[in-house]
């Protein structure tokens, strides 16, 4: 149940209008409830490079580093923090403040899974590393 309301309340934080969520906008236009913290990982990661591309394609360019990706999901531990603080005071009991504590897990934990997780995914990646290109033949 907590997870499930967790998932609601990202949701519902992402769509919110509040400046620092906006760039969660694109992860709720393709929310995927109950997702893995792998999935979620691959969401952040992806939705935050298109944004960087998308924002930069005027440009001839574009930074590719996750720095501030670090920064968004910094940001929102701190409203993650002030908002459980207010729905403890406002909440009778602790399922929606459990809800959004499981949600900050994943915010406190992103800087490591930056490191952790490109490394152990980046075989996958490896036909991107080659040139493109069709080979007759092959």
């Amino acid at each position: 149940l907590q997870r499930a309301l967790g998932s609601l309340v990202g949701l519902l934080l992402a769509t919110s209008g509040c400046p620092h969520l906006g760039y969660f906008r694109p992860m709720a236009r393709f929310h995927l409830p109950l997702s893995s913290e792998e999935d979620t990982f691959m969401r952040a990661a992806g939705m935050y490079l298109l944004g960087t591309y998308l924002s930069a394609q005027g440009d001839k360019r574009l930074e590719l580093s996750l720095d501030g990706l670090k920064d968004i999901y910094h940001n929102l531990g701190i409203i993650n923090t002030a908002m459980a603080r207010r729905l403890r005071q406002a909440a009778q009991n602790d399922a929606s403040v459990n809800a959004l504590i499981l949600l900050d897990m994943f915010v406190k934990n992103m800087p490591s899974l930056l490191e952790d997780k490109l490394e152990t995914l980046r075989p996958l990646f490896s036909s991107y590393f080659a040139k493109p290109g069709i080979q007759a033949g092959k």
